[in-house]
This record gives C-alpha cells, structure tokens and sequence, in this order.
C-alpha cells in the first residue's frame, strides 16, 4: 500500500546517485529481491520499524510516500516539520495540506514520476528550499497546540448552542410516551 515497489524502482531510474532508507515493519523480503534485481541493492537500507524518526528526519534530503491509501499520512507533516521536502501521492487527507509545487509535490505510483521528481528536488536547489520553507510553514498549521486550541473551540461552540427541550418533541410512535 505504501508504494515502496514504485521507490525502489524509482530509485533504479534515477540520474542522481541516491539512497533509499526504508522505515517501517513489513515483510522487507521481495522488495530487496526487487533491489537486487534492479542493481540498486548496495543503495537500499531496510531500517525496520522506528520510534527514533525525529533523529531520522535530519539525515534525509527528501520524504516519499508513494502510497495507495491513508487515513490522514501524519509522516508526511513530521517529515515538512523536519524540513523535507516531501513527494507523496495525493490520497486520504495529504491531498488537503500538500500543495503541488508549493510546499511539497504530488506523485502518481509510477517509478518514472518518482524518478523524475526526486532528481529533479535533488539537483534545483531553489526548489529544494522553496519546497522546505514551505512545508515547514504548512506543519506549523498541524502543530498539537494549534489543533487542540481549534478542538476547544469547537467544544465551546457546541456548548454554547441551545439545546432541544426533549418533553417538548412529538413521537409519532404509538406506545412511546415523553412523560
């Protein structure tokens, strides 16, 4: 679902001599079959899964989530806020905050697009930090205060709303009674 086949095929497309770190659990051994098919082995690192990606972050010059599915993509506004630029399919909610060229760019789950956009953030650096300013400013919007300040407003509104009196609501069904 993540997309990882279309990176790692990216990867044996590229122009720009690159690496590929690898995060996370899933079963990692017919994507380093497909690494060792493709020639791109020696440039493909399987970390495993992480609770260390802050650390993890600054080590990388650019996040891609060629993914299929997701229900809101958290990863992709850690990585902006560790000032990535951030290549990513725009799916399950990425779509509303990852703007193309602005402060991230969409890419479809083909190795070619990938390739093409890695090298192309790699080698332009206006870009790279056009790009990274830019998702820098989009994570401050998703910060843990700024969205628990939006929740309480809303609660407080919600509060503040009158109320239905429920003594006051006709049933229509026989036998219900509001006494």
């Amino acid at each position: 679902l993540k997309g990882l086949e279309f990176a790692i095929r990216a990867l044996a497309q590229m122009n720009t001599k690159a690496f590929l770190l690898v995060v996370g659990g899933d079963a990692v051994a017919p994507y380093k079959r497909l690494a060792e098919q493709l020639q791109v082995a020696d440039r493909v690192v399987f970390a495993g899964a992480r609770n260390d990606l802050p650390a993890i972050y600054p080590a990388a010059d650019v996040f891609v989530l060629p993914t299929l599915y997701e229900t809101f993509a958290l990863v992709c506004l850690e990585a902006m806020a560790s000032g990535l630029p951030v290549l990513a399919s725009p799916v399950g909610g990425i779509e509303d905050y990852l703007i193309d060229g602005e402060n991230g760019l969409h890419v479809s789950r083909n190795a070619g697009d990938i390739a093409r956009k890695l090298d192309q953030v790699l080698n332009d650096t206006c870009l790279h930090s056009r790009l990274r300013a830019g998702g820098l400013a989009t994570s401050r919007n998703y910060s843990w205060e700024k969205i628990a300040k939006q929740y309480l407003k809303l609660f407080n509104e919600l509060l503040a709303e009158p109320r239905p009196n429920l003594q006051s609501l006709a049933f229509t069904n026989p036998g219900v009674s509001t006494r």
